[in-house]
C-alpha cells in the first residue's frame, strides 16, 4: 500500500509539476505577445492618418518613406528605441487601394514575437475610420506542416 501511495503521489508530483511549466510559458509568450502589440500599437499613433490619406509627399518625406515600384507601396523602416538587437526594426507599409483609402501594415521583427498590425484608414465624412487588427505571422515551426517530407521529394540523393 505503501508503494502504490508512493507512486500516486510521485505521478501528481510530475503531473503538477508539468502543468506549472506549461502555465509559466504560455505566460512568458502571452507577455511577449502583449509587448509586441504594444510597440505595434505605439507605431500606429505615431503615424498622422490625415497625412496619410492625403498622400502627402511632404509628410511621407519626412517619415523617410521609400516607394516600392513592383508592389506599388511606400515603405519605412523605423529603429526599436533600446532594442538590444542592431538590425531589430519595425516595418511599415503603406498602399492606397482606392481614393480616399489607404492600407497600413506594421510588421515585427522576429524577437518581438512574430505580430503585425493591419488597418483599412478610411474617411467617413469629417472622421477617420481606421480600425486595428493584430495577426500572427508564420513562423518556422509553423511552415514544417506545409513541407513535403523526404521520401516524397522528386529528386534521389547520391552516395
Amino acid at each position: 500500500m505503501k508503494n502504490y501511495l508512493g507512486f500516486v503521489l510521485l505521478a501528481g508530483f510530475v503531473v503538477t509539476t508539468s502543468a506549472w511549466q506549461h502555465l509559466d510559458e504560455q505566460r512568458r509568450q502571452d507577455a511577449s505577445i502583449f509587448r509586441a502589440r504594444q510597440i505595434l500599437t505605439e507605431s500606429f499613433v505615431k503615424l498622422d492618418l490625415e497625412n496619410i490619406l492625403a498622400q502627402n509627399a511632404e509628410y511621407l518625406e519626412r517619415l523617410d518613406a521609400g516607394y516600392d515600384s513592383d508592389n506599388k507601396r511606400f515603405f519605412i523602416e523605423q529603429p526599436i528605441i533600446g532594442s538590444i538587437y542592431d538590425d531589430a526594426g519595425i516595418l511599415i507599409l503603406i498602399s492606397y487601394p482606392r481614393p480616399d483609402e489607404a492600407e497600413i501594415c506594421i510588421y515585427a521583427p522576429e524577437h518581438l514575437a512574430w505580430q503585425w498590425l493591419r488597418s483599412r484608414v478610411r474617411r467617413y465624412g469629417s472622421c477617420i475610420n481606421a480600425p486595428m487588427l493584430f495577426e500572427p505571422m508564420l513562423q518556422p515551426d509553423d511552415l514544417l506542416l506545409y513541407s513535403l517530407p523526404e521520401q516524397n521529394c522528386p529528386y534521389t540523393k547520391k552516395l
